[in-house]
């Protein structure tokens, strides 16, 4: 089993297939780009109707993934090349579909991307998946600003997620990218759909030392990492303008960064303006200091947590409310140092 596949298994308790095969060569990385290498000819996976020895399936057979920040586009770019993309259109009696996965790590949390060809409807999209426990859809090239495209003559499959995913009906932001972020635990998978099963054909992960991460670079509007003495509004007042928004899925999900490892983290909301005088508002903060909630009622959240050494990283704050149309609210980010001795 490989290290990303028994990463998840532990994080995650999940068992996700079978382990990465042997890389063509050393993979090669710079602090924005990544590129990982694996065998040609080793796409030899559950295949319909052939005894062994199975052959490689050319379409589905990994030879050489990348991961890059684009700073222009403010994207991150991930790529599979496969041996020939063309015999994707001959696939085995059958078969429903293919998927490549491209799976990641960030803020301790996993993700992943993932591109699917349907053969039932002759869909095809481009997906932004997350490990919850199983795969969870954040948003797709149907529903969001999230891209793809497939170059049949050059075998690639593109994948392009901007700094800030926003579903294209609502305009409600589902995922972000910060300055400074890394990107890594990567491991891709190709599989193909047989009916029940969709058994992996080809695997492919960084060995060694090679492509350990990837790092974002300049977001624009992405703050600095917050140290003592620091405060922030996460945002101009947020609005309830529907009876179910915010009671089901958070209304607010706002990633930072705290670059210091000593004091207290401070979660407020403040400044609530609730006409009705009903509104029930809780906050909730995940990332490198585990997972908080401040249920309060009359909306008075304060959320604190202690900064422990060697726990730098990012967090994410995000806010619930019922009861609330027509409520607004700030939520305030301090961090405070160690009380004197």
């Amino acid at each position: 089993m490989s290290r990303r596949r028994t990463a998840a298994l532990v994080a995650l308790g999940l068992a996700i297939g079978a382990g990465a095969v042997p890389l063509a060569g050393p993979a090669q990385a710079t602090s924005t780009q990544c590129t990982i290498p694996d065998a040609r000819g080793d796409g030899t996976g559950i295949v319909i109707g052939v005894t062994q020895p199975v052959y490689s399936e050319p379409a589905l057979d990994l030879v050489e993934m990348g991961v890059e920040w684009q700073q222009t586009e403010e994207n991150l770019r991930f790529t599979i090349e496969v041996d020939d993309l063309n015999d994707l259109e001959l696939p085995p009696v059958g078969t429903n579909g293919e998927y490549f996965d491209f799976n990641f790590s960030m803020d301790g949390k996993a993700y992943g991307v993932q591109y699917f060809h349907s053969r039932v409807d002759s869909d095809q999209r481009w997906r932004l998946i997350e490990w919850n426990p199983g795969r969870v859809t954040i948003a797709d090239s149907e529903s969001s600003n999230v891209t793809g495209e497939v170059d049949v003559i050059a075998d690639l499959i593109t994948i392009d997620i901007p700094a800030r995913v926003v579903l294209t009906d609502t305009g409600e932001q589902v995922f972000s990218l910060r300055s400074g972020l890394t990107v890594d635990a990567f491991e891709i998978t190709s599989r193909r759909e047989l009916v029940a099963l969709v058994p992996d054909v080809d695997v492919a992960a960084p060995e060694g030392d090679g492509c350990a991460s990837v790092t974002v670079g300049t977001v624009a509007g992405g703050a600095d990492p917050l140290d003592h003495g620091d405060s922030i509004q996460l945002s101009g007042a947020y609005t309830v303008d529907a009876v179910r928004q915010c009671a089901v899925d958070p209304c607010v999900r706002e990633s930072f960064l705290v670059g210091a490892d000593s004091g207290t983290l401070r979660i407020e909301l403040a400044n609530v303006v609730d006409p009705t005088g009903l509104s029930d508002i809780d906050l909730f903060l995940t990332g490198t200091g585990g997972s908080h909630e401040s249920a309060t009622a009359g909306n008075d959240e304060v959320i604190e947590i202690p900064l422990a050494t060697g726990r730098v990283g990012g967090y994410e704050v995000s806010a619930l409310a019922h009861l609330a149309v027509g409520a607004t609210f700030d939520i305030i980010v301090s961090v405070h140092p160690p009380a004197a001795s």
